[in-house]
């Protein structure tokens, strides 16, 4: 089985990964976390690297970042004994959690949390 979580560090990927680890999965379950940067895009495809924004100076500080996310996830699910790869990755994290889907033919059977009411 493999299972493609995606986290960005909000309460919702922290159930996501509470989710993972309540399902009980076999061991040889193979776990990809994935953790994507937000490019934010502009009217006429501009970014912020284009435009020289203090912003996208931050882009080692925002890998450093995204890196300890993904490897907190992977100490989290070890001491279930489930084995996870990570992934970081820059874009539109819709787009990238399906480009990504489609390029390791992940199932697709998403888990949701659940919405929040006031």
């Amino acid at each position: 089985m493999r299972v493609l979580l995606a986290i960005d560090g909000s309460p919702h990927s922290d159930m996501a990964a509470s989710m993972i680890e309540a399902l009980r999965l076999p061991t040889r379950t193979a776990i990809t976390v994935l953790v994507v940067i937000p490019e934010h895009v502009f009217l006429g495809g501009l970014t912020l690297r284009a435009l020289g924004s203090a912003a996208a100076l931050n882009r080692e500080a925002e890998e450093k970042k995204a890196a300890e996310l993904a490897q907190s996830a992977e100490e989290r699910l070890s001491t279930i004994r489930l084995k996870a790869t990570s992934v970081v990755r820059r874009g539109n994290p819709a787009k990238v959690l399906l480009r990504t889907a489609d390029e390791t033919d992940f199932p697709r059977f998403p888990l949701r949390a659940p919405l929040l009411r006031k």
